[in-house]
């Protein structure tokens, strides 16, 4: 999976794989693996409470997107 490009600020935006890297890489998963198995991975660790639910990140997201078109 890439990587994201960082922002204005030098922060990388929150984005659906940078979850699924940082869920994995905080779990101990290194390597390479088809996205499918990134998938199921990652929500294995969300069921056993081992990573964030997806949701709360992309909420983040929205929260930072519409503060950021707003111009706060």
């Amino acid at each position: 999976m890439g990587g994201d490009r960082p922002d204005h600020r030098g922060r990388r935006p929150k984005s659906l794989s940078r979850w699924l890297r940082l869920t994995l890489a905080a779990n101990g998963v290194h390597g390479e693996y088809p996205i499918e198995d990134v998938i199921d991975i990652a929500g294995m660790l969300v069921a056993t409470g081992r990573a964030v639910h997806p949701a709360k990140w992309v909420d983040a997201l929205v929260h930072e997107s519409t503060i950021a078109a707003l111009g706060v």
